[in-house]
């Protein structure tokens, strides 16, 4: 299965660079990597965007397979955002996550989610949206390389520098793959997210029903009607049990 890389970006491109080239190093068929990023217009993300964009050109699009780079700008109700701030750029960030995410899944790719880049806030909204829309098989990371990171100059790790991926869990609303139920038709994490607990209601109440059906008896369930239905006490349940 061919796999994307969708990272967040700050102000230092390495973090997208050394994600991708240790999962390249790992043998995973990445084969598109997805950007996202505030206003590219100002500094310092103007730099960050321009450096990556060059390295893609000369660099990764010369591996075999080819890696193709895309940019994507977090875009509000206002337009993009030059940082992540406010309560509506955090919005703005995870619906654009969580669009391209979803995007992907739908294409039928296997997703690595990078949340080393940029503002806390996009990591809390990238592992929101991995739980709405990861299967099994998809992965977020952070990254470690403190020789690299510090180096501003440098997107690349040397051959003798550690370079460490860190596998964050995801503790997924549904077992069930969201490309296999009505969640993959939203665009708006916020209706999907009310229509997963819909669905989390309905498979409650179902499994509910059949507990009461098919594994209490018929005093159980004649008790737990008059429990419900009548709020008695239990002395009041005995005394009508037992007449």
């Amino acid at each position: 299965m061919d796999e994307t890389l969708v990272a967040t970006l700050g102000t230092e491109p390495q973090v997208v660079t050394l994600v991708l080239d240790e999962l390249l190093r790992r043998g995973h068929i990445v084969r598109r990597t997805i950007v996202v990023h505030t206003d590219d217009s100002i500094e310092p993300v103007k730099t960050a965007v321009f450096k990556l964009k060059a390295e893609a050109g000369r660099y990764y699009s010369y591996l075999s397979p080819p890696v193709r780079f895309g940019f994507e700008p977090i875009e509000g109700d206002r337009g993009r955002p030059q940082d992540i701030l406010t309560e509506e750029d955090a919005g703005a960030a995870f619906k654009t996550l969580y669009r391209i995410v979803l995007r992907e899944k739908r294409a039928g790719y296997r997703i690595h989610l990078s949340i080393a880049g940029g503002r806390k806030a996009m990591a809390v909204y990238g592992m929101a949206v991995a739980q709405l829309l990861f299967d099994e098989e998809d992965r977020v990371w952070h990254v470690v390389s403190e020789e690299v990171l510090h180096s501003r100059e440098r997107l690349h790790a040397e051959p003798d520098e550690r370079v460490v991926l860190v596998p964050i869990p995801v503790l997924k609303w549904s077992t069930i793959s969201p490309v296999m139920t009505e969640l993959v038709v939203f665009e708006d994490p916020w209706r999907a997210m009310s229509k997963q607990r819909e669905m989390r209601e309905l498979r409650d109440r179902i499994s509910l029903l059949h507990f009461v059906e098919h594994e209490l008896s018929p005093m159980e369930r004649e008790i737990l009607k008059l429990l419900v239905g009548e709020g008695l006490s239990n002395k009041e349940l005995a005394c009508r049990i037992c007449r």
